[in-house]
């Protein structure tokens, strides 16, 4: 299903905003309500897949990049170690075990791989939480830390990170983790599924999916080089800073009830 936001607005205007998700049942009452929406999406790739899904002109659907928090605005400094950060949850279709293949990797035998320990939205872990933590736990350079507890504690993860990883292996909507990695600085690498190809800004690398050698490659190369990245913390936070964002979405809702 979508991640369908209704959003107030002045009487006989309707408002919807597509969030991240890609699965969609397009039954005939569902395109009819569409069509009488203003409908936005937090990337072009996720509206113009959410135009095609819905049977909507694509000008029907405005992108209106989402908010990172004001904690990856004004991050720490940089303390780069030889780590691969993985903050997704901890899923196969985050990219867990592409990662681990290149884990045990000899030219990665000095690289810790850290994953987030994230099961959420589940309360209690499930056979794939259990059985990748279990594969987590088999690669001697591998590690599972505990899920954050701040979007502060996040930026200093993210600060400390030699590469953060979003080896993706489906659609992404966007993909804050790369936003968040970038406006702190951090060395990125992503695959180029969805909307994380919007979400990537050089020198940070969008690779091909599934493919363990270009994975490889990309992450050993932003491992060993120091390139200024301040050239895409400025392209994030020029989107996706609060006040920028929050202007967007509020200049997109004024001009559907105009």
């Amino acid at each position: 299903m979508w991640n369908v936001t209704a959003t107030a607005a002045p009487a006989g205007h309707r408002v919807a905003h597509c969030g991240r998700l890609w699965r969609l049942t397009t039954s005939g009452a569902t395109r009819a309500a569409a069509s009488r929406l203003h409908l936005s999406a937090v990337s072009g790739a996720l509206a113009a897949a959410a135009a095609e899904a819905l049977g909507v002109d694509p000008d029907r659907v405005a992108a209106t990049p989402p908010s990172i928090d004001p904690a990856f605005v004004d991050p720490p400094s940089l303390s780069p170690g030889p780590v691969v950060l993985s903050p997704n949850r901890l899923l196969r279709k985050k990219g867990v075990l592409d990662l681990l293949a290149v884990a045990e990797r000899r030219e990665f035998a000095d690289v810790e791989f850290a994953f987030a320990d994230l099961i959420s939205p589940w309360l209690a872990p499930t056979a794939e939480h259990r059985a990748l933590r279990a594969a987590v736990t088999a690669v001697p350079n591998a590690s599972l830390f505990a899920p954050v507890g701040s979007p502060a504690e996040l930026a200093a993860r993210y600060a400390s990170s030699g590469v953060v990883a979003c080896a993706v292996r489906e659609l992404e909507g966007l993909g804050l983790v790369a936003l968040e990695a970038q406006a702190c600085r951090a060395p990125l690498v992503t695959t180029d599924l969805g909307g994380l190809r919007e979400a990537t800004f050089s020198p940070n690398r969008c690779i091909p999916p599934f493919d363990p050698d270009a994975l490889a490659d990309a992450l050993g190369a932003a491992l060993a080089s120091t390139p200024d990245r301040e050239g895409a913390r400025r392209a994030v936070l020029a989107r996706h800073a609060p006040e920028t964002a929050g202007r967007q979405f509020l200049r997109w809702v004024a001009e559907t009830v105009r």
